[in-house]
Parts: structure tokens; C-alpha cells; sequence
């Protein structure tokens, strides 16, 4: 009377497809997330090995000056400095460091006074050089942070020391 029913069961049902697509798509999701947390800390350390190159060439240039101008008046001085030369830079480019541009891209800033007690305005302003700061992106706080050579704040006797931008 009663036929046997056989039910094939092959496959897997809707309900089990969606969750393995939910479970993979949660897993890409994380992924993805850890990969621009270590992309912007890769970036962000490459950009503060290129300035802490500069500030150290910039110390060098201090200390070899035989002009008596102290640290350089800008960044061109030690990106253009013959191959020779121990304070010679290379691989940067001085602007204004983004998030658009690459790790190499630096904001130099000469440092100093006016020889008198009005604050510092502009490069040219400035009479004695009294250190240099070099700004690099960082990409994870997307702000730019600074590496100090020299002084760059504060007041050598009465006159106050600033800092501006002298690519």
C-alpha cells in the first residue's frame, strides 16, 4: 500500500548557504580593517624614518657650517647639497605633508628670532637661525607631527624663537 517515499537529500539548503556567505563576509570585514590599521602604521613609520633623516643631515649641517648661518635656511639646501657633502638628502621631497601625499613628503620649517622682541612672521624675518623642525604625515592621527633639530621654541634671552615654513 504504502510505497517507501525516499527523499534525497542532496546539498545544502538556503539557510546554510546564507550563513557560511554571513560568516565569510564577516571574516573579509575584519581582514580588511587589520590591513589599513597596519598599511597606515607602515606608512606612518616610513614617513617618520624620512624625517628623522632630515633632522639628522640638518645637524650635520650645523655642525660642518662654516658660514656661521647654523641649521639650513631650507630644505633645498640638503636636498641640493652635492653627493659629496656628509649632510647631502635624498629621496624626499619638501610641501605640505597629506594623507594624499606619499611618506616621503616633509614640511621643513626654519627656526629662530629676529634679534629683537617681535615675534617671528616670516623666513625672511628671521636674523639668527636658531634649529630647524621637520614635519612628516602621520596617517594614523591624519595630522602632521614634528622632529625638532636645534631650538624651536621658547626665547634665547629676550627674543622669542618661531618657527615658519621655508621649503
Amino acid at each position: 500500500m504504502f510505497s517507501k517515499i525516499k527523499n534525497n537529500n542532496k546539498g545544502f539548503t538556503i539557510v546554510e548557504l546564507l550563513i557560511v556567505i554571513v560568516v565569510i563576509a564577516i571574516l573579509a570585514a575584519i581582514s580588511i580593517v587589520a590591513y589599513n590599521g597596519i598599511q597606515a602604521r607602515s606608512r606612518t613609520s616610513a614617513a617618520a624614518q624620512a624625517a628623522a633623516q632630515v633632522v639628522k643631515k640638518a645637524e650635520i649641517y650645523n655642525a660642518d657650517d662654516t658660514t656661521g648661518t647654523g641649521y639650513p635656511v631650507a630644505g633645498s639646501t640638503l636636498t641640493g647639497a652635492a653627493s659629496t657633502t656628509t649632510y647631502a638628502v635624498t629621496g624626499v621631497t619638501f610641501g605640505t605633508p597629506a594623507a594624499a601625499a606619499t611618506p616621503s613628503t616633509l614640511l621643513y620649517q626654519k627656526c629662530g628670532h629676529t634679534g629683537t622682541t617681535t615675534a617671528v612672521s616670516t623666513a625672511a624675518s628671521i636674523t639668527v637661525t636658531t634649529g630647524a623642525r621637520v614635519g612628516y604625515w602621520d596617517y594614523q592621527q591624519n595630522s602632521i607631527q614634528y622632529l625638532n633639530a636645534g631650538q624651536t621654541s621658547g626665547s634665547v634671552g629676550t627674543f622669542p624663537v618661531g618657527c615658519v615654513t621655508n621649503n
